[in-house]
């Protein structure tokens, strides 16, 4: 079955709580320096897609001018999600990997240790930051597993023994014109046990994302950006137990995103965007028997393309209000051993959101 509705990533997908028209917002950000050459950062946010989520709870140190390195719950920054951007003019991200908790594996953070090298050359700032992450420590994410869920069900649960990542990225910065550039990747393997009787299965996972974005001004008012997002998984769930489909299958998941967005600043106080991305996803799923005889193959493709429009108007004394309008259109391909169908849809979202920062 395809639930055509969750398909279309608008605000009432795959929310963390149940989904309400009117809910409440809320993030905090804070530096604390410690020595000359050692700060504390905090980021934590809260609303009903995403939960209460602790992004960043870091120390930070330098070993010199260009060399440093942080420990604590630390940003992967694999991503240009503006949560915390206090001007942003979206309400949703156009990036749709930004506005679900299910893409935790690659955003926010996790506990880990990073060693990064800053350094000027020339006309550019560069950034290299190379990171390893165990997001089970402190029991931080203990359900983390990617989008594939072993058991759904709360009466139904499943124990992820291992999560451990690794990771880099590289980020330039033009000092003269302010062009941008990102490049991330970062690689996890996990496993996980289902201990429920009927199934006593083991999952095996690993999944690699790459992530490319640049930002660039279209003119002194007008900045212009472009996101390419790639990440495959693979898992294998062996059981000797459970009924066919419940647990022996393997399965292979790739999800692209690609978004474009342009926003300008048309007053002191205004500031209009518009964004395009669209969303792939292809699942293949093999169900076996015994090790050396597979069968019952699906193959599902998904696309979702989306629009966005956004307004935002600064008041007086810290208040806001932001407006945005969100046009989605899907389609989703189901490829099995006896049948193809296709199931569209599409839906649209209006947003408002009144806000105070300070």
């Amino acid at each position: 079955m395809v639930d055509e509705r969750s398909f279309l990533l608008l605000p009432d997908t795959h929310t963390e709580r149940p989904y309400k028209s009117a809910s409440l917002y809320g993030w905090v950000v804070g530096n604390k320096p410690l020595t000359g050459s050692t700060k504390f950062s905090f980021k934590a946010q809260a609303n009903q897609s995403l939960g209460a989520r602790l992004d960043e709870a870091q120390i930070e140190t330098h070993i010199s001018p260009f060399l440093g390195f942080r420990f604590g719950v630390v940003d992967y920054k694999t991503s240009w999600c503006r949560t915390y951007e206090a001007d942003s003019v979206w309400i949703r991200d156009v990036e749709p990997i930004c506005n679900f908790q299910n893409f935790r594996d690659v955003t926010g953070g996790a506990p880990g240790v990073q060693l990064f090298v800053r350094k000027p050359w020339g006309a550019y700032l560069t950034q290299f930051q190379l990171g390893v992450y165990r997001p089970l420590m402190f029991d931080y994410a203990a359900k983390e597993f990617g989008d594939f869920v072993p058991a759904p069900s709360p009466n139904d649960p499943y124990i992820v023994e291992s999560n451990k990542k690794a990771g880099f990225n590289i980020n330039v910065l033009n000092l003269n014109n302010a062009v941008e550039a990102r490049l991330s990747v970062i690689k996890g393997t996990h496993r996980a046990f289902t201990p429920d009787d009927d199934k006593l299965g083991t999952t095996k996972q690993s999944n690699q994302a790459v992530y490319a974005a640049l930002s660039f001004p279209i003119s002194t008012t007008v900045f212009g950006r472009f996101t390419r997002f790639h990440q495959s998984q693979d898992a294998t769930c062996l059981s000797d137990v459970a009924a066919v489909g419940a647990c022996n299958l393997n399965y292979n998941f790739k999800k692209e995103f690609t978004s474009v967005e342009a926003t300008s600043r048309v007053s002191s106080q205004d500031m209009i965007g518009i964004g395009l991305s669209e969303t792939i996803y292809r699942y293949t799923q093999s169900v076996f028997l015994s090790y050396d005889f597979f069968f019952k193959n699906q193959i599902r493709e998904t696309n979702i393309k989306q629009l966005n429009l956004a307004w935002r108007h600064d008041w007086a004394k810290g208040v806001f209000t932001s407006m945005q309008f969100i046009k989605a259109l899907h389609a989703t391909e189901l490829t099995s051993s006896a049948v193809t169908t296709r199931t569209p849809s599409n839906g649209y979202a209006i947003g408002l959101r009144f806000g105070y920062q300070y």
